[in-house]
């Protein structure tokens, strides 16, 4: 249980049984040092982490590389496109594959920019109403993101000091309730209940 090197200096040092037993080694006791043990155990765990971090990383990629014609996909709207309280995605069916790029259509009209297969995400869902129809017009992505959150809003805010019951409110005006962004949180009376 001595390495070479304490053998020719005279030390007797034994190793510790605590690092043989890590590495379950079967060869004899003079070849093995501590040191050598504790590199075999560090190689061992690189491996099993490297491995580990390798599918980590593969998780991401397992969305479909190829998408068919007619397939219900989505888009990420970009953050300067949208406001915080927007919708982030886009669904979209594919018009078209033309060298490994997509046309989409969405519930506005053809987004008049191509896609590659690692933009686009499956929506998800094998029927979306929405997208059986799809105008012929050109589209970029902000007017139709814009479009797709009108709905949401009421596309007006008032800053009304008042409790918006008059035609002096702008949302009333055009026979709207006012959402959240109006006059920051005070009573009012235009408020859908």
């Amino acid at each position: 249980m001595e390495n070479k090197e304490n053998r020719a200096s005279g030390l007797n040092i034994p190793i510790d049984p605590i690092l043989i037993d890590i590495t379950n080694n079967t060869s004899s006791q003079e070849e093995v040092t501590n040191h050598g043990i504790l590199r075999e155990a560090a190689r061992r765990d690189l491996e099993n982490y490297t491995k580990k971090m390798v599918n980590q990383m593969n998780k991401g990629r397992k969305r479909p590389n190829n998408y068919e014609v007619g397939d219900l996909v989505r888009i990420s709207v970009p953050k300067i496109d949208r406001f915080g309280v927007d919708r982030p995605t886009l669904p979209c069916k594919i018009l078209e594959k033309i060298n490994n790029q997509y046309r989409l259509g969405s519930q506005f009209g053809i987004i008049n920019v191509f896609y590659s297969p690692g933009e686009i995400d499956p929506l998800g869902v094998n029927q979306f109403p929405e997208l059986d129809t799809i105008p012929t017009n050109t589209i970029t992505v902000r007017e139709a993101a814009r479009l797709q959150n009108v709905g949401l809003t009421t596309g007006t805010i008032c800053n009304c000091k008042g409790n918006c019951n008059s035609k002096k409110c702008c949302c009333r005006k055009i026979g709207n309730n006012c959402g959240s962004r109006c006059h920051g949180g005070r009573q009012c009376q235009n408020k859908c209940e």
